[in-house]
């Protein structure tokens, strides 16, 4: 299978009970313990021909039974006649009786065959099923698609779907592994099509002879928040990048490129802050060395750790940095024990991590690291073809109100140049500009350089790949033939049962839902605040961003907003001027402006809160016990108690309990103590309790006390 599938998933496809399916995959392997454990294609090929197995035995003892119950039924019914007793039957006679039953059997054979073929067996296709035929499965493809690859009637199919549990149409999307589990079910075998292996035939410069040069290394520096990343870099860049973040902090990938004392060096910058876990993720998987930065007045801390596990996952070598190390009081012995428990092991305890104190501010220490980014450089020994098909990586994309859509690529394999059609996701466009990080205009890009690029036809999102293609014609193919599978993908991961649909319905009926529309500078940013916001919530109350993009806020976003009743939320972008008029004649609109992103996240956590409003539940304070009961001339009918549990409050609301069967709800009218009026009894304390507008207290009758607060909501 494409994607493999848990036992539990398979069972609701073919319609077994979980844990019966998981004994019979535990006589295939006996590793897979639990209904939750992936089932590979090999184990699901043999689980389907064991299941073919059983089936059989289970028909055939079946048969062997009916045929019995046929036989006897028929002996019982039949009449006995009564013959003259004769001292020698004939032979002959005899041979015919046996004939008679032989023949009367082989009847009720063929009686039991044909119903058990009728309800066993699975009724047979009317079209012969060609099974050695190889079927090409696409991403995403209709049922008709998929019928006519396999040589069937449509009707055909859908009726195999629907023995899997699947119900579609002709014209409906089935996903990848749908249709690769029922065409091996029919005995097809199948050949998975890969976008990307398709689309490299169309690669601009794909019959050239390689020419490969050493080109510079890229270096991802990840490490916790206001950790000094940006520091680092702009020390070595003799920058000031960091002052013009927003908050001090880091908000998108900048990549950027040095020329040091051992030649150039390629830095991508990643965020800190944990909602830009993906982005992390992302320039580790470009990267050639990671360097983990840690700020020796706090050590390792939880985006740390991440950032170990994403440089870990991309498998390349890792170097640490210690900032702030001109700070007084600094324990190196305690940093270095905490790397240790993350496998970084330094290099003087016997390990293979180079560990360097450094500071951003004073430059202590930056020499010695660059100079062991080099040796892991060299050791790496770095190349990377000048010719050939043009590869890039997407670091980052905006939209610029003066140049359109800008692209941030980090140039992979061959050389990028203007004029070029370039292709990434289902944006395309031929290259107008290029320019450096240090905004210098240039005509090429060689392998290892940072660039940004204008012409797209739109902003493609953040870690697509890129690749030149000889001509417009082809982009547009490649274009229409993705914006057509997203599209299939899309509806396909909409297809739900009823019971799906109706569950939904019920838990949206029950959940409070705040819904967000959000705009942002660069796709980076949108995917990680959508990231951010679909964590906050819980069962009662969730967070949905119904729409998203890059760019100003537009008058479409504002007449959303108002349609939907959905905040609209501006990430280091504003209003079009068209958009802005709309937004001073609707005074209802609520609409917010941010520009770091945890100051947003608490934001519409708060507005989340202020949606539910406040949660009241009750908290039983104490218990009193009636030892006696008396009269009072001022009071009425006075309870002598004894609290036996936590306390009783003049203020509270109480119950009278008998038997533990609350019998009154109401309030207290007195609580005195000996001949002294007293706000609250506490355990163990005697008191007389009078009871408002109540005169039925006996003794033995237990008083409780409670008092109704406000729930702290957690959407954590």
């Amino acid at each position: 299978m494409v994607k493999s599938k848990t036992v539990k998933e398979i069972a609701n496809i073919i319609q077994y009970e979980p844990e019966v399916l998981l004994n019979l995959l535990k006589e295939i392997d006996p590793k897979v313990n639990n209904i939750n454990a992936s089932v590979t294609t090999d184990q699901y090929r043999e689980l389907t021909k064991l299941i073919k197995r059983k089936k059989q035995s289970t028909t055939t003892q079946s048969f062997v039974s009916k045929k019995t119950e046929i036989l006897q039924d028929r002996v019982i019914k039949k009449p006995v006649e009564e013959k003259p007793e004769t001292n020698k039957a004939p032979k002959s006679r005899i041979k015919e009786n046996n004939t008679e039953v032989e023949n009367s059997e082989k009847v009720f054979v063929k009686e039991i065959i044909t119903t058990e073929t009728n309800q066993e067996a699975p009724v047979k296709d009317s079209t012969p099923l060609n099974t050695n035929k190889k079927l090409i499965l696409k991403t995403v493809m209709t049922a008709r698609e998929l019928s006519h690859q396999m040589g069937i009637k449509e009707k055909e199919l859908i009726k195999a779907l629907f023995k899997m549990n699947i119900i579609v149409t002709s014209n409906q999307s089935i996903d990848q592994d749908t249709a690769q589990l029922v065409a091996e079910e029919l005995g097809f075998t199948c050949v998975v099509e890969k976008e990307e292996n398709k689309e490299i035939d169309f690669a601009a410069n794909l019959h050239d002879e390689l020419k490969f040069e050493k080109r510079p290394p890229v270096v991802t520096i990840m490490g916790h928040v206001d950790h000094g990343k940006t520091s680092l870099l702009d020390y070595i860049r003799t920058t000031k990048v960091q002052a013009k973040e927003a908050g001090g902090i880091t908000q998108h990938i900048g990549a950027y490129q040095a020329e040091t004392k051992h030649g150039l060096i390629t830095f991508l910058d990643t965020p800190g802050h944990e909602a830009f876990t993906s982005m992390r993720a992302r320039g580790a998987k470009v990267t050639d060395i990671v360097i983990i930065i840690i700020a020796a007045d706090d050590g390792v801390m939880p985006q740390t750790e991440e950032a170990i596990k994403h440089a870990k996952a991309a498998e390349v070598p890792v170097l640490v940095a210690i900032n702030k190390c001109d700070k007084p009081n600094i324990d190196f012995e305690k940093i270095k024990t905490q790397l240790a428990q993350h496998d970084l092991t330094p290099e003087e305890w016997g390990g293979e991590t180079m560990i360097f104190p450094i500071s951003a501010k004073t430059g202590q220490g930056i020499e010695d690291l660059l100079e062991g980014v080099s040796i892991n450089a060299e050791l790496l020994d770095l190349k990377a073809p000048i010719n050939g098909p043009i590869r890039a990586s997407v670091i980052e994309s905006r939209l610029d109100k003066g140049r359109g859509p800008v692209v941030s690529l980090l140039v992979q394999t061959g050389t990028l140049s203007i004029g070029q059609i370039v292709l990434a996701d289902i944006a395309s466009g031929r290259v107008r500009s290029m320019l450096t990080d240090a905004n210098k205009s240039i005509k090429t890009a060689l392998p290892g350089m940072p660039i940004e690029v204008t012409g797209f036809s739109s902003a493609p999102a953040a870690g697509e790949t890129a690749i030149v293609v000889e001509n417009e014609k082809i982009a547009r193919q490649i274009t229409e033939e993705r914006i057509n599978t997203h599209k299939q993908h899309k509806i396909s991961q909409h297809q739900k049962s009823l019971h799906d649909v109706f569950s939904n319905i019920k838990k949206d009926s029950e959940k409070t839902v705040l819904k967000v529309i959000v705009k942002g500078d660069v796709h980076g940013s949108i995917e990680a605040i959508e990231h951010a916001l679909s964590q906050v919530g819980n069962d009662e109350a969730s967070v949905q961003v119904i729409s998203s993009g890059v760019g100003s806020i537009t008058e479409n976003d504002v007449n959303l907003s108002l349609s939907s009743k959905a905040i609209l939320v501006g990430f280091n972008v504003r209003p079009d001027a068209v958009a802005r008029k709309l937004i001073e004649q609707q005074k209802e609109i609520n609409i917010f402006y941010f520009n770091i992103i945890y100051n947003l996240i608490d934001q519409v956590t708060n507005a989340l809160k202020g949606l539910v409003g406040p949660q009241m539940v009750e908290r039983i304070i104490g218990y009193a016990e009636v030892k006696a009961v008396f009269t009072s001339s001022t009071h009425g009918l006075i309870a002598g108690s004894m609290v036996v549990d936590g306390l009783l409050k003049k203020d509270a609301p109480i119950r009278v309990l008998r038997n533990d069967i609350v019998i009154y709800e109401g309030a207290l009218e007195s609580l005195r103590h000996f001949q002294k009026n007293i706000k609250e009894a506490k355990l163990g304390t005697e008191c007389g309790i009078g009871v408002k507008d109540y005169n039925d207290i006996k003794v033995g009758d237990r008083i409780e006390a409670y008092e109704v607060i406000e729930k702290d909501i957690s959407f954590e």
